[in-house]
C-alpha cells in the first residue's frame, strides 16, 4: 500500500546525539589554529641578546583566532586538540624540539617541562593572546 511505501521511504540520519540526548548530525570540524602574535609575527624570528641580563628566557605569544568558540584549554577538555606545543629547531637542523619551560608542581603531568598553551597554564587574555615564557637554557646559544 502506499502507506506502508511512504513510511519506508523516511529514515532519520543522524551520528551523534545532542545534549537532550536528541539524534543529530553533526560536521567534521577543521582542526583549531594558532597564529603567531607580537614580536614573533612581526618580525618572523627572534634575537637572542648575549648582553642581556635575561639570556636564557624569551616571552612567546600566540592567538587563538577562535577564541569566541573556545580557548584553547576549553577546546582541549572538549577533545578538540591534545595540545598547542611551541617547537623549535636550530638552523640546518631536521628534527623539531618541544621548548621547555619552568617545570610546574604537577608530578602526574608529563608534559610538564614543555610549553604548552593548551594546558592550565596557558590562560588566554580577553581576545585569545596567550603568553609563555620559553626557558632556552643556553640551548640556541652555541
Amino acid at each position: 500500500e502506499k502507506k506502508d511505501v511512504e513510511q519506508l521511504a523516511r529514515v532519520k540520519l543522524s551520528n551523534a546525539r545532542n545534549e537532550e540526548g536528541k539524534p543529530v548530525i553533526e560536521w567534521i570540524q577543521p582542526c583549531p589554529t594558532v597564529g603567531w602574535a607580537g614580536v614573533l609575527n612581526r618580525d618572523k624570528g627572534f634575537l637572542i641578546n648575549l648582553l642581556s641580563d635575561v639570556q636564557d628566557k624569551i616571552t612567546v605569544t600566540v592567538n587563538n583566532p577562535d577564541f569566541n568558540n573556545g580557548s584553547f584549554i576549553k577546546k582541549r577538555e572538549v577533545g578538540r586538540l591534545e595540545h598547542v606545543f611551541l617547537k623549535y629547531r636550530k638552523m640546518g637542523n631536521l628534527a623539531w624540539l618541544r621548548a621547555k619551560r619552568t617545570p610546574v608542581d604537577d608530578p602526574l603531568d608529563v608534559n610538564r617541562d614543555f610549553t604548552d598553551f593548551a594546558a592550565v597554564y596557558g590562560e588566554e587574555d580577553g581576545y585569545g593572546y596567550s603568553s609563555l615564557t620559553w626557558n632556552i637554557e643556553n640551548r640556541l646559544i652555541p
